[in-house]
């Protein structure tokens, strides 16, 4: 059990020193307006700075409202995340999982309270640009998914009565 939560722990400083490290490298970077084509036309680092939520879900909410907002929902949703990974560390593939996507939230949440807005700067043709914390949480989700997908198509063994 301890040594679980030390992993988690370590697992967590790493996602979120990743994401955090890429971050100041990107408004290091690529702030003035510089790119960097990867893959001609397909993907490439562009910075931004997100003041709203994925998908800008939060376009009709006044700017002067959407940041409290923003920060409220996520704080609220990465505790329900923290209290999901102490009650539900069954496995080590729903652990990873919801560790996933607490690094990925506490990557975001910290930006929305150090910057006041995310750092985004991965572009992908046709997608919002995004970032390695909204990498981390499409993982944790994507994990959970194949944990349901499994655990739907093989049931638990039932015993034998006699």
């Amino acid at each position: 059990m301890k040594l679980r939560f030390l992993l988690v722990v370590l697992a967590l400083g790493a996602l979120v020193g990743c994401d955090h490290s890429s971050k100041q490298w990107a408004e290091s970077s690529l702030r003035a307006g510089g790119r960097i084509d990867l893959v001609d036309g397909v993907l490439g680092l562009r910075y931004t700075q997100n003041h709203d939520m994925a998908f800008s879900l939060m376009r009709d909410v006044p700017a002067s409202m959407r940041t409290p907002i923003i920060v409220v929902l996520a704080t609220l949703t990465t505790a329900a995340v923290v209290v999901l990974l102490v009650r539900r560390r069954k496995n080590l593939p729903e652990v990873a999982a919801y560790t996933f996507i607490l690094g990925g939230a506490i990557g975001n949440l910290a930006d929305r309270f150090l910057r006041g807005y995310v750092v985004d700067f991965i572009h992908l043709q046709y997608w919002p640009i995004f970032n390695f914390a909204d990498i981390w949480v499409g993982i944790g989700i994507g994990l959970l998914l194949l944990q349901h997908l499994r655990a739907t198509r093989d049931p638990p063994p039932q015993p034998v009565s006699h």
